[in-house]
């Protein structure tokens, strides 16, 4: 299926029934609640042929056969309530609103070790643990192989497993068997972003209604249609489904970001305006004909949040954090909070619109924390220099986070010989600061992480001793046989003042007017 039929979910199902008088309604409901069928957008229990009675519709997982499938407890309390002994079969219209997926079936003895086995994923994505299957159930469904089947018509009984995420289910249903399913998505505010593969292109307009319609609060659903830019984090998008609405607010570490998902000229913005019914139809058009192009101009993901609260935790009022690619904030803000000042800079000016506007936003204030936007070197060599040189003695810390995985490494080089020996008498009684550099090792296995950041990290800075190259910390798994990792470097005077090696230059990045 290509283009939403919803009327393609239509179909006829049977399930047992219990029959009680109104009148006992409070005492049979709070026995049948364990076995009543719980579907999306459907009341289990609804009124009978009269006023005075009731019907209770059963899960056929738990009651296949009739009455004698009650466990005997169960059926004793029934007939002290001076209820009937039997059930009746009813036919059940099943629409795309309350679809699950008939051959999705979890024995309840697996139902533990499946938590267990979803717990660690979560934990390795950087979710943190889940306080509930349902919360997470788009990262469960994609790792459950079992929702690769088919589609049958169930006449004795509907397979029931809802809390797994009924959009993937439907998915599973549209998308053909010979092809991998939706693998994962992100949720920023009411935007859901994911990442189709170009053989699932053509399937676009139907993954995205779908998403739409199930994913609670989503208005917004695109697919990214290039590669991360690695100067700005930024990459080019497509609307597949939903509004054209890319201010999106998202909260973690109990503080509220707000972000542009996107980048269009305010033509393309009134232009599109009049097509918002078909937009989807006529967004590659509109596209060409104003050589204009859906892009993300700031970088956001939701998946590092645990990696976020980890770093912030690290650091206590009075500290100071240099955050060289601050983005739009999510290490600056959380800091700014607990009383540490701050210095962010980020090369990207969309970025640094939206750092201010989240400063706003969450009542920090603004003295506490100093902005600027400049190309990484130069704000080592700038800002940094000048600032750790006016800080006072005292007994605090002072990091440097530099979150640009794939090119934060080749930024090392500025802090070689970046003070004279004048400077480094200077700062007697001042801490040592600690660069955090964010990496990604490919192939690496974990027994050989750190030998493998720290040949990096020397590459860059010449030959480090224990007291300066500190740890290595996994971040997460982005890829198979690709990790993400912060090393901790601290910066000493053998680092700092060196006139043995010659500072390297780094030419800075040019800003491209988009």
């Amino acid at each position: 299926m290509k283009v939403m039929d919803k009327s393609t979910f239509r179909k006829i199902v049977h399930v047992h029934c219990y029959s009680f008088e109104t009148s006992k309604a409070q005492l049979v409901q709070k026995i049948l609640k364990p076995y009543l069928l719980k579907i999306p957008k459907f009341s289990p229990i609804v009124s009978g042929s009269g006023s005075s009675c009731r019907v209770a519709h059963l899960d056929p997982n738990k009651i296949p056969s009739g009455f004698s499938d009650f466990e005997p407890v169960v059926q004793q309390k029934l007939a002290d309530a001076g209820t009937s002994a039997e059930t009746i079969v009813r036919q059940l219209e099943l629409t795309y609103d309350n679809y699950t997926h008939d051959e999705v079936h979890v024995l309840n003895e697996q139902i533990g070790s499946l938590i267990k086995i979803f717990s660690n994923f979560f934990l390795a994505q950087g979710f943190g643990p889940p306080d509930s299957l349902e919360k997470y159930c788009n990262i469960i469904c994609i790792t459950l192989s079992i929702l690769h089947c088919n589609i049958i018509n169930v006449i004795h009984y509907i397979m029931l497993f809802i809390r797994f995420g009924i959009y993937f289910q439907i998915l599973r249903a549209i998308i053909p068997e010979e092809l991998d399913g939706v693998t994962s998505f992100s949720i920023i505010g009411h935007i859901v972003h994911l990442n189709l593969r170009p053989e699932l292109n053509e399937y676009k307009t139907v993954i995205g209604q779908v998403l739409l319609d199930k994913i609670p609060h989503a208005r917004t659903v695109v697919t990214k249609t290039d590669n991360i830019d690695s100067k700005f984090r930024n990459f080019k998008m497509e609307i597949i489904a939903g509004e054209e609405d890319f201010i999106a607010t998202t909260k973690e570490n109990r503080a509220i970001f707000k972000l542009d998902f996107s980048k269009v000229s305010k033509p393309m913005r009134r232009l599109t305006h009049y097509f918002h019914s078909t937009i989807i139809i006529y967004r590659q058009m509109l596209a060409a004909l104003t050589n204009t192009d859906f892009s993300s101009q700031v970088y956001w993901n939701p998946r590092l949040c645990t990696e976020h609260e980890r770093f912030v935790s690290r650091l206590n009022k009075g500290d100071v954090l240099f955050d060289v690619f601050c983005g739009i904030g999510p290490f600056v803000i959380p800091a700014a909070k607990k009383g540490v000042k701050c210095f962010a800079n980020d090369l990207n000016p969309d970025s640094v619109h939206w750092l201010r506007e989240n400063l706003k936003t969450n009542k920090i204030n603004l003295d506490s924390v100093s902005v600027s936007t400049l190309d990484g070197v130069d704000f080592v060599t700038d800002v940094f220099k000048s600032s750790l040189l006016a800080l006072p003695a005292g007994d605090y810390q002072i990091a440097i986070a530099m979150n640009l995985p794939s090119l934060a490494f080749q930024f090392l080089p500025a802090f070689k010989g970046l003070l004279s020996e004048e400077d480094v008498e200077a700062l007697t009684c001042r801490p040592i600061p600690v660069v955090y550099c964010y990496m990604f090792l490919k192939g690496v296995p974990e027994s050989e992480r750190s030998a493998a950041a720290r040949k990096i990290v020397e590459n860059e800075l010449g030959n480090l001793g224990n007291e300066e190259f500190l740890r290595v910390d996994f971040v997460r798994n982005v890829a198979p046989n690709k990790d993400m990792i912060v090393v901790s470097i601290r910066l000493t005077e053998n680092i700092l003042v060196n006139h043995k090696r010659a500072r390297l230059s780094i030419p800075p990045l040019e800003v491209k007017n988009s």
